[in-house]
């Protein structure tokens, strides 16, 4: 078996298992990447992301593959983000606030990848470079690190030092849609995670056909269709000239006073998803 099959098959029984243990939520199939440490990519994220995005070697000396996956929600969960249209005012901010199922995901998902790459990283130590256990081959453990101080959000620029989404690229499971979010084979609605390992395994080609309609049309003729995307933003922080991730993450913040009041930013239900919501890439690559 080889390192993909094995890990896409540790992610999704674990996941099986973590679902019978009383969470409320529940995923797709998960997506999984590998890209190459000493990819080109990888410092280029210093100018495109954060510039002091890091490197797949500042966070395990000897990398050599990093392994990305998307856990896509399932699709009540994005369509009752998009049907719940609730127009609150927050902080002096008006805005159409995230239904409670999607902000629920976004913390039950949050809470899984905690508990899910510390079982990958203990998992893949107790094997060698041919998938063995090491307590019968007697051969060297795969070596295994997780992002976790890099991947912290930079308030002041809004982005973070690991850009799971980018990192994903890299990895070959999508393209970025004009809402900035990567469009997989099972869309764009779910999160990203991932962890740095020393495997010796090949990587995967980063994905270099165009995936968002607007972008492909855009490209083709220069007569942009769907933008639906756009329309959706409810803030108008997403236009067909740019992004503001500052009013963006304002709308966010808003959220989690809504759903849960009084906890300290930066973490649970600081989200909002309404670009990603009932879009042509929503579900799948269109």
């Amino acid at each position: 078996m080889d390192w993909k099959t094995q890990i896409t098959h540790m992610i999704s029984d674990y996941i099986r298992e973590y679902e019978n243990s009383g969470t409320p939520m529940r995923w797709k199939a998960p997506l999984v990447g590998f890209a190459a440490a000493d990819s080109p990519e990888f410092p280029k994220l210093s100018r495109v992301v954060h510039p002091e995005h890091a490197l797949p070697r500042d966070i395990l000396s000897d990398a050599s593959i990093v392994v990305s996956y998307f856990l896509p929600y399932p699709d009540e969960i994005v369509r009752s983000n998009l049907e719940e249209d609730r127009n609150v005012s927050v902080n002096g901010l008006s805005l159409i606030a995230a239904s409670a199922e999607w902000a629920m995901a976004y913390r039950e998902t949050n809470i899984l990848f905690g508990k899910l790459n510390d079982y990958l990283k203990e998992e893949l130590e107790k094997l060698d470079q041919q998938g063995r256990p090491v307590s019968e081959s007697g051969r060297s453990p795969v070596r295994a690190a997780l992002p976790l101080k890099a991947a912290s959000m930079d308030s002041a620029t809004v982005t973070s030092r690991w850009s799971q989404r980018h990192v994903a690229r890299i990895a070959g499971l999508g393209t970025f849609g004009m809402n900035n979010m990567l469009i997989t084979d099972s869309g764009c609605c779910g999160r990203y995670s991932s962890l740095v390992t020393d495997l010796k395994a090949p990587a995967d080609p980063i994905r270099r056909d165009e995936s968002c309609l607007y972008k492909r049309s855009m490209a083709a003729d220069h007569k942009p269709s769907c933008g639906l995307c756009i329309g959706r933003c409810p803030s108008g922080a997403l236009t067909a000239e740019g992004f503001d991730r500052f009013l963006c993450s304002k709308v966010c913040e808003a959220n989690q006073e809504i759903h849960d009041p009084g906890v300290t930013l930066g973490a649970d239900s600081e989200v909002c998803g309404k670009c990603l919501s009932g879009l042509p890439c929503s579900f799948c690559r269109p």
